[in-house]
């Protein structure tokens, strides 16, 4: 069975009745998670395209249907998790492989859900899109917004007060500060912050100093380009900033070239494919059993094996750009360009496990190594395997060229691995998948070598970095504590603290959205206490309506003839 979020065998159940009436059985994972913008959607972390003038939730519609018609065909269904940018409110739906798409709050077979939580009347008939990676990604949090507007924020590199409680350990005095894109949200490498900043209409790809906060270089997007936000990937051997606009696949080297420059990169993308960041190199799943990897500038096509789910991509140590994929049965596929299926690894059994239950997430960690040495990344598949007992599931890294297990499984509630998916950090160094935590990366830089770590009980990421994961804990009977938990498990209570989009030298940067202004800022480390209010009040989420989230549209920019 070729599945579009995880690959499973034995999959759990339960049954749900129809709008129509119809009783199906609907497995309890994976739950997909669907976010929801003005003119944007993402599917599990991944960008769907949306055309112009499409409602995005009958973008997001179609691809959960062909998410569920690789499940059982005309009979499938999926679990689908639904919130709208900004928002924490999460809706709960059934989606059909037939279209039908219904209220998930009552579970049991006999009820009939009332509210809807996708209303997507323009998707008529099943579109059978490419499946994704087997990756879930939990969507990163909005910059948070302020009640009341602070000053204008002064130019770049002037120290400016934080208008919220800074994160633990930091000043709420950032050294600099500097306007960004609305909405946008920032990858951190070592030594750059990259975001999109501008208009919507004339947005640019800007690289700020971690230090000062001023642009190092700056690129423009193709006007109007609607983005699903900035990745890091290496393309043909080369470390890149790259980004899906939905018709094309665009990439930007982070080091500039002997003029100076940062050239553009791109390829077309074809119709019904989706774009994979789980790798070292963007995957492009296309229709049908094939994937594509780009190589020497263009997209070169993989057929993957029936009954097989394409993960992710990377470069093997001769530079062949190849496509691993799996399938439910534990054989892994190294696929290099054409039609050629090698003999497929067959995943190791861990000790103490009974069967593999699920292929969750693969990743190939960008350190600095692999970002500029073909074939140094790391790549890891992230599994769960049955136990004996039927409420308890195993949690193992096994390394995605040998099958072999890396690391010391854990065991995790079946319960606690069903409500959420695997989310990598944006460098793929850290990652969750539900109750437990991973280190990606080998060796004793930054987070340890590879292993696991239990979460604490009721937890729930909200935000996964390079060097630590942000959630929260809830035990019966008592309010949600806000923790970050670093790679060995330690706990640090946050409080009422920001939480940030990652540290790096030595700064945390963090955001807040006054309005329609977004504004980015680096918060040195503390060197006294932080006080016990926030300079700003932190405002209540505007209400959402109770039946499906729309998302505001706004008003298009005006363009120049």
């Amino acid at each position: 069975m070729r599945t579009a979020g995880t690959l499973t065998t034995g999959m759990l159940t339960q049954g749900v009745t129809t709008p129509t009436g119809t009783v199906l059985e609907v497995p309890l994972f994976p739950r997909h998670r669907v976010e929801l913008g003005e003119d944007t959607a993402t599917v599990d972390g991944t960008e769907v395209p949306v055309a112009a003038g499409q409602d995005p939730r009958a973008a997001a519609t179609a691809n959960l249907v062909a998410k569920a018609r690789r499940m059982r065909g005309p009979s499938g269904a999926v679990r689908v998790e639904v919130i709208t940018t900004g928002s924490t409110t999460v809706w709960h739906a059934v989606v059909t492989a037939n279209g039908e798409l219904f209220d998930a709050t009552s579970h049991d077979a006999g009820t009939t859900g009332g509210r809807w939580a996708l209303l997507a009347a323009g998707v008529a008939a099943v579109v059978v899109l490419a499946a994704t990676t087997a990756v879930v990604l939990t969507s990163r949090p909005a910059p948070a917004t302020v009640a009341a507007a602070p000053p204008a924020p002064p130019p770049s590199g002037t120290p400016t007060p934080y208008p919220q409680l800074p994160p633990p350990g930091f000043a709420g005095v950032a050294d600099w500060s500097a306007p960004i894109a609305p909405g946008a949200v920032p990858v951190l490498t070592d030594n750059a912050v990259l975001v999109v900043t501008g208009s919507t209409g004339a947005p640019s790809v800007t690289a700020l100093d971690p230090s000062t906060g001023r642009p190092t270089w700056s690129v423009p997007l193709p006007r109007g380009a609607t983005t699903g936000g900035l990745h890091l990937a290496v393309i043909d051997g080369a470390p890149m900033v790259a980004t899906s606009t939905g018709t094309d696949l665009l990439w930007w080297p982070l080091t500039a070239a002997a003029d100076g420059t940062h050239p553009r990169g791109g390829v077309a993308l074809p119709a019904q494919s989706v774009v994979s960041w789980a790798g070292t190199t963007p995957l492009v799943d296309l229709p049908g059993q094939h994937a594509a990897a780009v190589t020497d500038g263009r997209l070169v096509d993989r057929a993957v094996p029936a009954g097989a789910t394409a993960l992710g991509a990377a470069t093997d140590p001769d530079g062949t750009v190849v496509v691993v994929a799996a399938n439910s049965l534990g054989q892994l596929w190294r696929l290099r360009p054409g039609t050629t299926i090698p003999t497929p690894t067959q995943v190791t059994t861990p000790t103490g496990a009974a069967a593999l239950e699920a292929v969750a997430g693969y990743t190939a960690p960008l350190d600095s190594t692999a970002a500029t040495t073909a074939g140094k990344a790391p790549e890891v598949v992230v599994t769960t395997w049955f136990t004996t007992d039927p409420a308890t599931r195993l949690v193992a890294l096994v390394d995605a060229t040998t099958g072999a297990v890396v690391g010391t499984p854990i065991r995790a509630a079946a319960a606690d691995l069903a409500s959420s998916g695997w989310a990598p950090s944006p460098r793929h160094r850290l990652g969750t998948l539900g109750p437990v935590l991973a280190r990606t990366t080998p060796g004793s830089s930054p987070t340890g070598a590879h292993g696991l770590v239990s979460l604490p009980l009721g937890w729930r990421s909200t935000e996964v970095t390079d060097s630590a994961v942000y959630g929260t804990a809830t035990t019966t009977g008592t309010a949600p504590t806000r923790l970050l938990i670093s790679p060995n498990g330690e706990k640090t209570d946050l409080g009422s603290g920001s939480v940030p989009l990652g540290v790096v030298a030595g700064r945390a940067v963090v955001a807040a959205t006054v309005g329609a202004t977004s504004t980015l800022y680096g918060l040195p480390a503390a060197t006294t206490a932080p006080s016990p209010t926030p300079s700003v009040t932190a405002s209540a989420p505007p209400a959402l309506p109770s039946a499906a989230p729309t998302p505001a549209k706004a008003a298009p920019p005006t363009r120049a003839p």
